[in-house]
């Protein structure tokens, strides 16, 4: 499971607000996480660090659980407040791959479009973080704020027809990075997140019968789970060679 994936999932909804909730329904889905729980906090200097995550392992039952809590500034708007608990959400994956080919196209764009000099997002007393926080901060819009929702957005944007206020209203995140999202910028953006995995191209199933052998090999398309794509394979195939 990759942020690709993630991103691509959410990309073609088209109702919104995107809730948190759905994230973690996804994650705990496809077996990131067996529990996510959230916490507002007054421990959060907001100048410093508006949310943070911990990671646990419950080794006290069979199997083990894998737990996250994640905790916000109490004192954050409720938009705010969604997109930082989307944002902690997203260290939950892997992000590897966007440091390699991708990531440095992707940082200047993020830099002109939301990250601007002497943003409050920015943190110049430390570049490590303030790379994987800017990072985050993007991967994070790209799944509270669908491609597809943009798309219908765009056009009557620009023609004047709905105002940011509104488009703010729809999707309750912060003004200024709902403005980033329907900059004519976030496009070419869009799709450096999601590159990698257009590059490595899909991922392949094998469909094993009960004997153990092998009698299906198929691409997953981009954009699912590839084990709930087999299994979903494998209900048409056996319903196929019953004739129901």
């Amino acid at each position: 499971m990759s942020i690709v994936r993630l991103i691509m999932h959410f990309s073609t909804r088209e109702q919104v607000p995107v809730q948190v909730d759905d994230i973690v329904n996804y994650l705990r889905g496809v077996g990131i996480q067996d529990e996510i729980f959230f916490f507002p906090t007054t421990k959060l200097d907001i100048g410093i660090l508006k949310g943070e995550i911990e990671r646990l392992i419950d080794e006290a039952v069979i199997p083990p659980k894998k737990i996250a809590n994640i905790y916000s500034a109490e004192e954050l708007h409720t938009s705010e407040r969604r997109l930082v608990e989307g944002k902690e959400l997203l260290h939950l994956l892997d992000e590897e791959h966007f440091r390699v080919h991708t990531f440095e196209k992707l940082e200047k764009l993020i830099e002109q479009i939301v990250i601007e000099p002497g943003s409050k997002y920015s943190v110049p007393e430390d570049e490590t973080l303030a790379d994987i926080d800017r990072r985050a901060i993007i991967h994070a819009l790209a799944v509270l704020f669908p491609f597809a929702v943009r798309a219908q957005l765009v056009t009557p944007y620009k023609a004047g027809k709905i105002s940011l206020q509104e488009i703010v209203e729809l999707v309750d995140l912060p003004l200024e990075h709902v403005q980033a999202v329907m900059d004519d910028r976030w496009e070419h953006a869009h799709k450096l997140m999601i590159r990698p995995q257009r590059s490595a191209g899909p991922e392949r199933v094998a469909i094993m019968s009960d004997a153990g052998h092998q009698v299906a090999i198929a691409s997953v398309p981009i954009g699912q789970d590839p084990k709930r794509y087999a299994e979903e394979l494998s209900r048409r195939m056996a319903k196929s060679k019953s004739g129901t």
